[in-house]
């Protein structure tokens, strides 16, 4: 079983826009542990926009809470945001679908929700989906140019930490990834449920700190000033 100083990062759920426009309850929770014990934090959320319109009323939910977090509780992501692009119906959203009908409302949504995440608001951005998504969206999927955290289970059984040096030894997992979830069985000291297990291939916390990535030069400004 894993103890608390095993974890190096938690990407924590943000908000599922399936089913209302509101962030999860549990992650201001989850972001405010992981700043107490020095554990990087990063996070995803389920769109199902159609529309740049719709894109642009998700994205100013998670930028406004995000916001909310730096200003008055100087909480900072030193992980990813990434955008969860399930299969099937996406909860409603059908975005799967949607992208590999190439309907150009969603693909310009898409853009947008990059572009805006990545460009104008200066956040690493990445793509979270299963083996089975990426292997049917193919092309369509490194033509977003995005880094991807795919889901590809090493064992159903329930696992350790230790296991990530087997999975590490493989490196990028089908020469995309660059996160790969390889378990949904492990197991946290004080949690009685399972919990994902992961393992990044890079040091992202210290390539998006040292790129002024996920708006640390604001923090670095604010060191300066103070």
């Amino acid at each position: 079983m894993l103890q608390e100083n095993d974890i190096k990062f938690v990407i924590t759920r943000m908000a599922y826009f399936w089913s209302r426009d509101q962030i999860d309850e549990s992650f201001y929770q989850q972001a405010r542990i992981c700043k107490e014990n020095n554990v990087a934090l990063g996070v995803y959320f389920w769109p199902t926009f159609r529309d740049v319109e719709t894109a642009e009323k998700e994205l100013d939910i998670i930028l406004s809470a995000l916001d909310e977090l730096r200003e008055k509780e100087g909480i900072y992501l030193d992980m990813p945001i990434c955008l969860d692009i399930e299969n099937s119906q996406d909860g409603g959203g059908y975005l799967v679908k949607r992208i590999i009908n190439e309907d150009p409302k969603t693909l310009e949504a898409i853009e947008y929700t990059i572009n805006r995440l990545q460009n104008e608001e200066g956040y690493y951005t990445m793509i979270y989906c299963s083996d089975n998504v990426s292997q049917v969206l193919g092309e369509k999927l490194k033509s977003f140019n995005l880094d991807v955290w795919i889901s590809k289970y090493y064992t159903n059984k329930d696992v350790q930490i230790s296991d990530e040096d087997v999975i590490i030894q493989s490196r990028k997992y089908g020469g995309i990834s660059t996160i790969r979830q390889y378990s949904d069985h492990g197991r946290v000291a004080g949690y009685d449920k399972d919990v994902d297990l992961n393992v990044c291939y890079y040091n992202l916390p210290e390539i998006i700190k040292n790129n002024n990535l996920n708006h640390h030069n604001d923090l670095k400004l604010k060191k300066t000033i103070d």
